[in-house]
């Protein structure tokens, strides 16, 4: 019973809602001991592009963090664990975007064509508890997960962001035939304040615009200083199911499931509700574990969908209708291995990915799919010494790009682009389109970089220190390079210190 457990609280612990989750769940059974471990660390961080490849989070990112994990078990019945971060940077060269969580966002953000350097603030904890009734084959955990998160600009336009994220789970199973189910469910809440100031005596040197994606824009309420700041606030429900070998050995499988609907306001406009949008995604994955190896395949899928209100004439701010107008969905399939021979560990993956938005009207559009492989290695030289290595990179099997003219202009642009190539037309398509140059010239050059084909490498290390008193202490610095085929490049670099125990 006393193995059981630690296996139970490790199938449970997905706490943190990211995208990745999923696909460590039977990386991460089969590499780590179940043993209780604390890890502090401290360190540094830093991303440079020459051309951001997503302008709205910036060209680059220089910040300091400090992270802690433990998990320990009280005894054979009861399992706790937990972490907290701190996070202090800055995003450097942040264009079109004054709101923070773009990607979680995004179109439905506040918008500007100045941008510039965004200070960063985030502090993050979580905790889970996990327990077993005695001669029971049933189990329960209960789990928290908070994200404050602090952005703003010092030169105007400054925004000040102030985002409270929040995560309250619960979840069930049993062990039977060897094998353990659980069933977790959660809710979230989301609210983030965003103000913008002017604060040069000359006046307002750049509009603030409601954007809705695609160039298309609130005008009623855009460049307006009584407008300028906005509320999202919002909600959401996720829900998992895992099967997992209490042996570690045999079939794993797993499915994920989330859903949020955030509404973006207008603070001083009575709460007016400006749009909101609706997402689902769902990962799920399955595969079999042998001594040493693990073989999975995994499907992803999202969807995106938006709203936008029509707002009446009156003082009151009514919302007269919603309409359904901006919609993307996205799909990942993956087939990766995991590969551990003494004290080689190897990670190949293979896979393919498409992303497809469009919006109702006008009728703009964007499409791509990509081919992607990748491979990971470590090598352990010594229980306190390891090297890492990996190589990655996607090819654009296909593209398309329509940017269609405004209602005033009744024209439209049709460009396509291959794996490295340009936008037909892309410099024609403020002409025709009626639309702002600089609006379209920005979005001309995002769904290049987008589909752009990369190759990317990284190499790591982490070297440590054992005490007397048994405590690790521990380097670990990482660096890595992407190249995109439309010659440009970023570098990635991190450095931490820290100990275990």
């Amino acid at each position: 019973m006393k193995r059981i457990l630690p296996s139970i609280a490790l199938l449970l612990f997905a706490v943190l809602p990211s995208r990745a989750q999923i696909a460590s769940e039977g990386q991460t059974t089969l590499i780590r001991p179940e043993e209780n471990t604390t890890v502090a660390k401290a360190g540094w961080r830093s991303r440079l592009e020459d051309d951001a490849y997503l302008p709205a989070e910036g060209k680059g990112l220089t910040q300091g963090e400090f992270r802690a994990r433990a998990a320990h078990s009280l005894d054979s019945l009861r399992r706790v664990e937990g972490g907290v971060s701190y996070e202090r940077g800055v995003k450097r060269g942040v264009r079109w975007n004054t709101s923070s969580d773009w990607e979680l966002l995004a179109p439905y953000v506040t918008v500007d064509s100045i941008g510039g350097d965004l200070q960063k603030e985030q502090y993050r904890f979580f905790a889970r508890y996990a327990a077993r009734p005695a001669d029971s084959r049933f189990f329960y955990s209960l789990y928290t997960d908070y994200r404050a998160l602090h952005e703003y600009r010092a030169v105007d336009p400054r925004p000040r962001n102030i985002t409270a994220d929040l995560l309250l789970g619960a979840g069930g199973g049993f062990i039977s035939g060897g094998y353990a189910l659980s069933l977790e469910a959660a809710w979230r809440t989301y609210h983030q304040s965003g103000d913008v100031d002017f604060k040069n005596p000359l006046g307002m040197n750049t509009a603030i615009i409601h954007d809705l994606g695609f160039g298309r824009s609130l005008s009623r309420f855009s460049g307006s200083s009584s407008s300028m700041d906005v509320r999202f606030r919002g909600s959401g429900l996720r829900a998992s199911l895992v099967l997992e070998p209490v042996t570690r050995l045999g079939w794993i499988a797993g499915a994920d499931y989330s859903w949020s609907d955030i509404v973006r306001h207008l603070k001083n406009q009575n709460e007016t509700p400006l749009s909101s949008l609706q997402s689902h995604a769902l990962d799920a994955y399955a595969g079999h574990k042998w001594p040493g190896m693990l073989l999975r395949v995994r499907l992803r899928g999202s969807l995106r969908r938006g709203l936008e209100n029509v707002v009446d004439a009156t003082s009151a701010f009514g919302t007269a209708a919603s309409l359904p107008m901006y919609h993307e969905h996205a799909i990942e399939a993956m087939l990766d291995a995991m590969v551990q021979r003494s004290a080689w560990t190897v990670h190949p993956t293979l896979g393919f990915s498409g992303i497809s938005a469009s919006d109702l009207y006008p009728g703009s559009r964007f499409e791509v799919c990509f081919a992607k492989a990748g491979a990971d290695a470590t090598l352990r030289l010594s229980e306190t010494l390891g090297i890492s290595a990996g190589l990655a990179g996607r090819l654009a099997l296909g593209s398309d790009f329509v940017l269609a003219g405004g209602a005033d202009a009744g024209g439209s642009v049709a460009g396509g682009f291959a794996a490295g190539g340009s936008v037909a037309g892309g410099s024609a398509a403020a002409t025709a389109s009626g639309a702002d140059a600089r609006t379209t010239e920005y979005l001309t050059h995002l769904y290049e970089r987008l589909s752009d084909s990369s190759l990317r490498a990284h190499i790591g290390a982490e070297a440590g220190f054992v005490t007397k008193g048994g405590i690790t202490l521990f380097l670990n610095p990482v660096a890595g390079a992407t190249y995109y085929f439309t010659n440009h490049y970023r570098l990635d670099i991190q450095l931490f210190t820290g100990i275990k125990f």
